[in-house]
């Protein structure tokens, strides 16, 4: 154990040899935090892996450098298939100890193989799509992507659970159990899976009951029940209908009548189709020679417009060319004006954005100088961090493409952020972008040889 002010080893002695800092309480608050992580270590062997994230979340509120308590923690986010809770406990333990820290090995494993780590990343995404689904009940869309993701990560207990939750409602808890018992098989003392099988063989019982409560004999048949009528009970009508003796009247009944048919279309229905049809036809020449007319005169029109304007272009061609105004001047006074206009407004990243890519070696203009020195110094820091800030947060999300276009703004106005150089690296890495990928890799080996970031930039060139 080291002092917490001087980091120099402590003695049996309840203050620091060294710097004299008194040591009683932190010395308690340190054993304490290591008995929770021993008591964490005891139940993530019997599997109690709830029990034992509590334990261990416990001993680093105690002291958040304990670094075995940490490691651990992420071992047991990633049996319970959290990943992303798993990398971030290790990141973290990394950077408290980036020496001798068995966190580099999880990490540098789980890295190793890139397309299984993507598709393990991307089941987090699925599971809030799904439980997006399920709040919105569509249920089939939300158990379609719950099987997908345990496809892929069969260890993800919130997914398992989700899923039996959604089986429960269909009242398929035959395979809802299953699912939970899997779910046991990681953790055996989750509460939620042991809650959800409460309910369901509570469901169960509930439904054995009612059957048997509700079973009744079937009422047996009388043989008058279905006893036919007889004698004086029905009275018959007497009909005069004859069966036709002979089959030849059939066949000329129904050829009569198929002749009357074909008559009654021919000289009712196909007339008045065909009239119909050519009125149809008539309205939609009509319409085109109207739509013909009008876009000759729109034709007519904007000829005399174009000719307007080519007029109107080459007068201001030659006002500009008096007065010694080129396009180059007119685009860098719009430039200064738009910077000014945002700064004035509060937009500084607007402002920093209007006025970065001017050339000022070109301009003789001190008013102008002085609002872009104004702007610059005011602006391009702050605006800088801010775009980086954006563009980390969707390289945290895994939305790449967006991150790109956030470093690379932040880089043109702060060439010297390596963090913002090495993640935009790491953004085009994971869009299969390799050339883009070495070319800011390269950047951090040339610029930032003793940077945090340059040997994995050598590691990815090599």
């Amino acid at each position: 154990m080291r002092c917490y002010q001087c980091n120099s080893p402590l003695t049996d002695e309840d203050f620091c040899v060294k710097c004299g800092a008194d040591v009683t309480v932190y010395k308690m608050v340190a054993k304490t935090s290591n008995s929770y992580y021993n008591l964490g270590l005891a139940k993530a062997q019997v599997r109690d892996l709830t029990g034992a994230v509590n334990c261990l979340k416990t001993s680093l509120r105690l002291n958040k450098n304990n670094i075995k308590a940490r490691n651990l923690l992420g071992l047991v986010y990633f049996e319970m298939g959290e990943i992303v809770e798993a990398l971030t406990q290790w990141v973290i333990s990394r950077n408290l100890k980036p020496e001798k820290n068995a966190a580099s090995v999880y990490i540098r494993k789980i890295q190793s193989n890139q397309n299984k780590f993507e598709a393990m990343n991307q089941t987090i995404k699925k599971f809030n799509l799904a439980l997006k689904h399920a709040k919105s009940q569509n249920y089939d869309l939300a158990v379609i992507q719950l099987k997908k993701i345990l496809a892929t990560n069969p260890r993800m207990i919130k997914a398992q659970q989700l899923l039996a939750l959604l089986l429960m409602k269909d009242g398929d808890y035959g395979r809802a159990k299953r699912y939970l018992k899997q779910s046991l098989k990681i953790d055996k003392n989750n509460t939620i899976s042991q809650k959800y099988l409460y309910e369901i063989e509570l469901q169960e019982y509930e439904l054995a009951k009612d059957s048997t409560d509700t079973f009744l004999p079937k009422k047996k048949k009388t043989i008058t029940d279905n006893k036919p009528l007889s004698g004086n009970d029905v009275i018959v009508p007497p009909t005069t209908y004859k069966e036709p003796s002979n089959g030849a009247i059939t066949v000329i009944n129904i050829l009569v009548g198929v002749l009357i048919g074909a008559a009654i279309i021919w000289f009712l229905i196909m007339p008045a189709r065909l009239q119909s049809q050519m009125q149809e036809y008539n309205k939609t020449l009509t319409n085109y020679s109207e739509q013909l007319s009008n876009s000759s005169a729109e034709i007519t029109s904007l000829k005399a417009q174009v000719d307007k304007l080519t007029a109107d272009n080459e007068e201001l061609k030659s006002a500009t060319e008096n007065v010694g105004i080129t396009v180059d001047n007119v685009a860098f006074y719009d430039a200064i004006i738009s910077g000014a206009y945002a700064y004035m407004s509060g937009d500084k990243v607007k402002a920093a954005e209007a006025v970065v890519d001017i050339d000022m070696t070109a301009v003789n203009a001190q008013e102008a100088i002085n609002v872009y020195n104004t702007i610059k110094s005011d602006c391009f820091e702050e605006a800088a961090k801010t775009l980086y800030d954006q563009g980390f947060k969707h390289y945290g999300d895994n939305e790449y493409t967006d991150a790109v276009a956030f470093l690379e703004r932040s880089i043109k106005l702060n060439p010297e952020s390596v963090e913002a150089v090495y993640y935009l690296a790491k953004s085009y890495e994971s869009l299969k972008e390799t050339d883009k990928a070495k070319q800011y890799y390269q950047i951090i080996v040339d610029n930032f040889a003793d940077s945090f970031y340059a040997n994995e930039a050598r590691a990815y060139l090599k």
